[in-house]
């Protein structure tokens, strides 16, 4: 499976190989992201909304696994 993010605060990275998103947002705001998982069966795209109320760093509140395929 390779992972993407469009749109991410500055700051912020998503590793394609895990879909593990790490960094430091730089800049407060909210930010519309469009994730998408791939694998040899088809593709899933999804859009969420990350709220940055300051620049630090991210926490998951609900973190979830979802399986492609």
């Amino acid at each position: 499976t390779r992972f993407a993010a469009d749109l991410l605060p500055p700051g912020l990275t998503l590793e394609a190989e895990s879909g593990l998103i790490t960094g430091r947002p730089s800049q407060a705001g909210r930010f519309d992201v469009i994730l998408s998982a791939t694998t040899d069966l088809g593709s899933c795209h999804w859009s969420v909304r990350l709220v940055v109320n300051e620049a630090t760093a991210p926490f998951l509140i609900n973190p979830g696994v979802m399986t492609v395929g």
